[in-house]
């Protein structure tokens, strides 16, 4: 598998904070899977380039539907993030080892799969 890199971020008209997110691309049964263990977020299709194009779009999406919600935090902290402050958000990814220990999912894609790790970019508003 060729090594990904995913340059879109989530835009809007507030504050963002960025930060940097482990992701993992891999084929299950012939089709492409790209997944991020710290959002349990996860896209696939036939090919690398169509799962990429997907998980954008689903990235994009689930951060609109729980800023419409306003559960944004309480959803990161359910998957391990650190959250701390409310005039000025400090948001932390959980660490690999945490991710490793609580995410059954990450464990069965490292210890059976092949697949290729990475990182990439996303960006949050720091209201919500």
């Amino acid at each position: 598998m060729t090594n990904l890199k995913l340059t879109s971020l989530h835009q809007n008209r507030e504050k963002n904070i960025l930060f940097r997110v482990d992701m993992y691309a891999f084929q299950e049964d012939g089709i492409h899977v790209i997944y991020c263990p710290a959002l349990d977020l996860s896209a696939y299709e036939n090919t690398e380039d169509a799962a990429k194009k997907a998980f954008e779009s689903i990235l994009d999406e689930n951060i609109n539907y729980w800023m419409n919600k306003g559960t944004l935090y309480d959803d990161l902290k359910e998957h391990g993030w650190q959250v701390k402050g409310k005039s000025r958000r400090q948001i932390k990814a959980p660490s690999r080892a945490y991710m490793m220990e609580k995410n059954e999912a990450l464990r069965d894609i490292t210890q059976n799969k092949k697949y290729t790790e990475y990182s990439r970019d996303v960006c949050f508003p720091e209201t919500a």
